[in-house]
């Protein structure tokens, strides 16, 4: 009898752990990966990329000066000097206000354009004297030359232009649109400036709200490469590099990150973001010769040169519905993300992202398929919590199954009991 019973038992504990094994495998499996080569596979560098793409900026600025020496007289036969540069910008109000690096707009301090100009001249005087030493030359100009604008004593001229609906690849479409400074800090105060242009629907970023970004914070630096286009032929794509937060550093007791992603010159004031698409900083400067010491002003400062003018940092509706298009895309969700990328082209024509990704996700549709959307949770599903581990409808469904083969064995035993006699 003793053993009739234990082997009953045994039998009962062999089922039951089946049972709640069965259970526990199913809930601890997952879906299928993402097939090889499919939207679903890009990685966060990748995603962040295409979420901050259309907000990028290429920047242009002409600079007319006349440079007197110590006698009152002007260098270059008494003409004025132009000089051109290019930097990076992004939208942070879709109102057309743009940010950039401080440095990028500065035409009144020694640490802005004004050096640029006395470095012109310098080297024009050491190209006729070889015998003058630059960088003497260069110091003694920046202490006793004046550099000034058409009229006497008036700061720099100036000319600034911004690049929106650029294109992506070889395109070098776009269109220049006249900007004017709105307010900026220089190197010195915290590299950031505000443009603004004409628009009601620039694109824009989020700008992070955080007090400071953690070391070892994966970072993308965006921007327009002055050296890659004398290198290569000029195109509107902006180059992405990513790395991570090395430290926080002071330059003349103002902060700065100090980043591995590797900057260049018309990349400054080009936003570094995070994974998720918000901008922690402006790109501001790097070491030259070593591309491990880079330089990018944290958001916190443009958030208070933002704020002291009025204006806030938001997305638009533009803004929204591409979001909204990319998610989709992402998720393998190509129907939708059509429609999606439609919905934007309908009030936005020339938004080129939109464009591109649409033909992507037309073709991930018909490669791949859509992707089945995850089934809604039924009331059952949601009627209480997890129960060891385990959702309501598992867990009573593993009881069940252990009720009917306690029963079980409580009528297998009575049978024995009868067979034996009682």
């Amino acid at each position: 009898m003793t053993g009739t019973i234990a082997r009953a038992a045994a039998a009962f504990a062999v089922a039951a752990s089946v049972t709640l094994a069965t259970a526990g495998t199913a809930l601890a499996q997952e879906p299928g990966a993402p097939p090889a080569g499919s939207p679903q596979q890009a990685s966060p560098t990748e995603k962040a990329a295409a979420e901050v793409r259309p907000a990028i900026v290429y920047l242009t600025s002409t600079y007319t000066a006349y440079v007197g020496d110590t006698d009152g007289l002007y260098f270059n036969s008494g003409q004025p000097i132009t000089l051109t540069g290019t930097c990076t910008g992004f939208g942070v109000n879709p109102q057309g206000y743009i940010a950039t690096a401080g440095h990028c707009v500065d035409t009144t301090t020694p640490e802005g354009v004004r050096a640029d100009f006395v470095q012109t001249v310098a080297q024009d005087l050491v190209a006729r004297d070889p015998s003058l030493p630059l960088a003497d030359v260069v110091e003694y100009g920046m202490s006793n030359w004046t550099v000034e604008g058409s009229a006497k004593g008036s700061p720099v001229d100036v000319q600034y232009a911004a690049v929106i609906g650029s294109g992506t690849g070889s395109s070098t479409t776009g269109t220049s649109v006249p900007a004017r400074l709105v307010d900026f800090r220089p190197h010195s105060q915290g590299d950031v400036a505000l443009l603004k242009i004409e628009s009601t629907d620039l694109p824009s970023v989020e700008l992070d709200k955080g007090t400071s970004a953690a070391v070892g914070t994966p970072v993308l630096s965006i921007g327009y490469p002055a050296s890659a286009d004398a290198a290569t032929d000029t195109t509107l794509e902006p180059s992405n590099k990513d790395g991570q937060v090395s430290t926080t550093r002071t330059i003349g007791s103002v902060p700065f990150y100090e980043t591995s992603a590797s900057l260049s010159p018309g990349m400054s004031g080009g936003p570094t973001v995070d994974l998720e698409g918000d901008v922690v900083g402006v790109n501001s400067a790097y070491l030259r010769g070593d591309q491990a010491f880079n330089f990018i002003a944290p958001s916190t400062g443009l958030n208070e040169l933002m704020a002291r003018n009025g204006v806030q940092n938001q997305l638009g509706p533009n803004d929204t519905l591409y979001r909204d298009a990319l998610a989709d895309y992402y998720a393998g969700h190509y129907t939708d993300a059509i429609a999606d990328f439609d919905r934007l082209l309908l009030v936005d024509p020339d938004h080129n992202q939109a464009k591109e990704l649409k033909t992507e996700a037309a073709k991930a549709k018909e490669r791949f398929g859509d992707v089945a959307p995850v089934a809604a949770a039924t009331p059952a599903d949601q009627s209480g919590e997890d129960i060891l581990g385990m959702t309501p409808w598992v867990f009573w469904t593993v009881v069940g199954g252990a009720g009917a083969l306690v029963i079980g064995g409580i009528a297998l035993l009575l049978v024995l009991r009868r067979k034996r006699g009682g």
